[in-house]
């Protein structure tokens, strides 16, 4: 291998080009997924949501405490600020809810306060100002007030008056509030996402007002509020739990109460019958049976037995509630916090399997650095090549200068090198040599002889002192290699041990399943988990599509929309379970793909090739190439060079960066054996997301960057790593977009090519290869051996990477 003395040459870094819908900062931009959906249908659902609207805002209009206070209406008007038509359309049908017969006394006032709202809300939103639901409160009570003052005025000011308006006005902030948020959920969908108990409340308080207005309507006898009140109690108790099942009792019960439809003893009897209800939701007839106790055991102790309507009611509620699809309930289910569908004990295998991989991926990288350290054979005696270096030694002090030397070392080569090595074999048996040991040749024919004796016994217990340290330094290359095969089988024997609570978005799983079921395909079970360095994955389990490929077509849609990323799916075959399920993994996308090539020509006579290579995607983020040339050639340099490939693979896909993983390999083959091991390395990594690529020369050949038919080069003078104590590379950092490729070559190609015009080389060869990246590699290997008269003079290897 012939390493390049040259200096650093690299020339303008490559601007990336800005593309459209794509951040470098966020890494990746959520996405839309495009849907055609026919303008009948859009007109059809925007018509049944105003309908919808008008009904809810004339019940709130009626909805009458004590025959003539109604803060409901006013609130509801309140809760539409800011909702353009929508706003006007609940104006009107909450005034057409006063006048019907909903208030009683003061119809003035409400009328004035709602002129109020609509020209301030016409006067506002024109501007388009958007005020928070709090302030949107202030100015409903405020418009009450006003409606208040002028009644007050015409009529007689009096402290009753006037603490009626206030009290009203006050009143209409706080269910304003909650009225706020339970219409904002119902209009974003629910936002498909997990509600908190707050939120369900409030949801439900918008049920329970329009319910509210249907207190004094009787169907064949049947209380129509009572009916509606029970199945909204059991559905939300069945899905949430105590606490919100027996907080929506209570708002039922009061209701009933502040209407005049019930008393103190229902509103108790309710609020029990929803605390029994959600503590016994298991399932929806432990939850009925729960709300049947709660409702005959407080009024049997209370003697207070409801009505014949009220029973009925209550027993077509629970009839219904229990005969209702199984579908509704898991749509319901997907905004419940309290009821878990997925089982924790799936989330813990499932994260278990997850750690137990990536430590396996850390001890297998402790492993590969282990090899480093292999045994060396200790020598415990002069070997043949060590006596060969002594005599040598001998010689060289002693003989040089002699005058004899000539006769010695050429007439009397044998006898004289017989003579040393007799004295060489009498150190090692006697600890010293004298003139006894010495054979007649060197005692009748020498003239040094003496000083040949005090050589020798020198220079061999200098080479017995160099056996005893490197015997202690093969020692403690053992206990390295030791220790890092005990780590390695540590970390790999801890993910089998590892207890960790799972943290898995339990939220975004319900939003997916939820969305699923609604075209109609139905989920076993779904994971969905995000990591720091690999983004988001999803595991889909449901029954099979038989090649309808629904995973591709139907499920990675709604998971690019529920997750705002670009998701791929994992594996092209489904996995099929016994129960003959089918079970799907996603991925998150790069913002780039990439394409790699490879070509090799081996050093003519040489059986294999010295150098090594890898090009790969690392976990879908970053892209890695890395060309290692080994000193010298065949078996021993492919054994060095192969060596620092694994290395640099197995630490790069355990998660350690690329500097630190070039320094692990930089002082594994500095300290690794006591022969001389080193490699070039040149390695590039490139973050998929952003085009951001760095490359960290080693004593490697030039790399090239090609972009847009223009070759750049980068050129080092860099040392091998395994040469120095500490890794020395010199690092480039630059940015690639689309198309943009990266060559990575050894030097037996750019010696072929020539270093001056190389890269004007490797343009022709782009331009005409096109777009054929295993194309260009083969020509630029052919290229090379035709500018070396057709002979491989040194391994030759081409490792090409494109941003796609």
């Amino acid at each position: 291998m012939n390493m390049d003395k040259t200096m650093v040459e690299f020339g303008k870094v490559i601007r990336p080009i800005k593309k459209e819908k794509k951040s470098v900062e966020m890494k990746i931009k959520p996405i839309k997924i495009n849907t055609t959906i026919k303008a009948g249908t859009m007109s059809l659902k925007k018509s049944v949501e105003m309908v919808l609207t008008c009904i809810f805002g004339y019940l709130c209009g009626s909805f009458t405490l004590f025959g003539s206070f109604n803060p409901v209406g006013m609130a509801c008007i309140t809760a539409y600020f800011g909702r353009g038509v929508s706003f006007y359309l609940v104006c009107l049908s909450v005034f057409l809810g006063y006048i019907s017969g909903g208030v009683k006394y003061g119809i003035p006032v409400y009328i004035i306060g709602v002129c109020t709202a609509a020209i301030t809300d016409f006067f506002v939103s024109g501007r388009g100002i958007i005020h928070s639901p709090i302030v949107n409160a202030i100015k409903g009570s405020l418009c009450m007030l006003i409606g208040g003052v002028i009644f007050t005025v015409f009529n007689g000011i009096s402290a009753f008056l006037v603490f009626r308006w206030v009290a009203e006005a006050l009143t209409i902030i706080g269910l304003s509030l909650m009225l706020s948020t339970g219409i904002g959920l119902t209009r974003s969908n629910l936002g498909r996402r997990i509600l908190d108990d707050d939120e369900i409340i409030c949801l439900a308080v918008v049920f329970i007002t329009a319910i509210g207005a249907l207190a004094q309507i009787t169907f064949f006898g049947t209380d129509v509020a009572i009916f509606f009140g029970t199945v909204l109690i059991l559905v939300f108790g069945s899905a949430t739990g105590t606490t919100v099942a027996g907080a929506i009792g209570a708002v039922f019960g009061l209701c009933l109460l502040l209407l005049e439809q019930g008393d103190a003893q229902q509103f108790l009897i309710l609020t029990v019958a929803g605390l029994i209800c959600g503590s016994f939701n298991k399932n929806r007839i432990s939850s009925a049976l729960g709300f049947a106790f709660g409702i005959v055991i407080p009024a049997f102790y209370l003697d207070a037995l409801p009505s014949r309507g009220m029973v009925v009611a209550m027993v077509l509620a629970m009839v219904l509630f229990l005969a209702l699809p199984k579908k509704c309930f898991d749509y319901i289910n997907t905004f419940a916090r309290h009821k878990n569908e997925f089982d924790h004990k799936d989330y813990f295998f499932r994260l278990k399997d997850m750690t137990e991989g990536r430590l396996k991926a850390f001890a297998t990288a402790f492993g590969t650095l282990a090899e480093v350290f292999d045994n060396t054979v200790e020598e415990s005696q002069v070997t043949p090549k060590a006596a060969a270096e002594i005599i040598d030694n001998v010689a060289d002090r002693v003989c040089q200068s002699c005058s004899m030397a000539l006769f010695c070392w050429r007439t009397k080569s044998f006898d004289t090198y017989e003579g040393i090595h007799r004295l060489i074999g009498a150190v090692e048996k006697n600890g010293k040599a004298d003139e006894g040991d010495a054979t007649a040749w060197l005692k009748n024919g020498c003239v040094r002889l003496k000083d040949i004796i005090d050589e020798a016994n020198f220079c061999t217990r200098e080479h017995r002192n160099n056996l005893m340290w490197q015997s202690r330094l093969n020692q403690s290359r053992g206990l390295i290699k030791e220790q890092l095969q005990c780590v390695e089988k540590i970390i790999g024997g801890l993910g089998a041990e590892v207890i960790i609570q799972p943290r898995f978005y339990e939220s975004m799983a319900k939003e997916i399943k939820a969305m699923l079921l609604k075209v109609g395909i139905e989920i076993q079970r779904i994971y969905v988990a995000y990591e720091e360095k690999e983004g988001f994955f999803v595991s889909v389990t449901k029954g099979q599509c038989f090649g309808n490929h629904q995973c591709e077509t139907v499920i990675l849609p709604v998971i690019n929309t529920v997750l705002g990323r670009h998701m791929l799916v994992v594996r092209d075959k489904c996995q099929i379970d016994k129960a003959e399920n089918c079970t799907v993994t996603f991925k998150e996308d790069r913002g780039f793909g990439f394409q790699k090539a490879v070509a090799v020509a081996v050093e003519d006579g040489s059986s294999e090739t010295g150098d090594s290579y890898f090009a790969d995607e690392l976990k879908g983020k970053h892209a890695v190439m890395a060309v290692c040339d080994g000193m010298g050639s065949g078996k021993e340099a492919a054994k060095e060079s192969r060596r620092g490939i694994r290395i640099i693979k197995s630490f790069l896909m355990a998660g350690f960066d690329l500097e630190m993983a070039v320094n692990v390999l930089n002082t594994a083959l500095a300290t690794g054996k006591s022969d001389d091991m080193y490699t070039t390395l040149d390695i590039c990594s490139i973050d998929l997301y952003s085009g951001k690529a760095e490359v960290i020369k080693n004593g490697g050949a030039t790399v090239f960057i090609a972009s847009n038919g223009k070759v750049k080069s980068i050129r080092s003078s860099s040392l091998p790593v395994g040469i120095m104590k500490e890794a020395r590379g010199e690092k480039t950092t630059f940015s690639l977009k689309e198309d943009d490729t990266v060559i990575m070559v050894t030097d037996g190609v750019t010696d072929a090519l020539g270093v001056d015009n190389e890269e004007k080389i490797v343009e022709e060869l782009l331009a005409k290869c096109g777009s054929s990246l295993d194309k260009l590699v083969q020509k630029i290997i052919e290229e090379a051996k035709m500018r070396s008269g057709g002979v491989v003079k040194d391994d030759m290897t081409v490792v090409a990477g494109r941003m796609k």
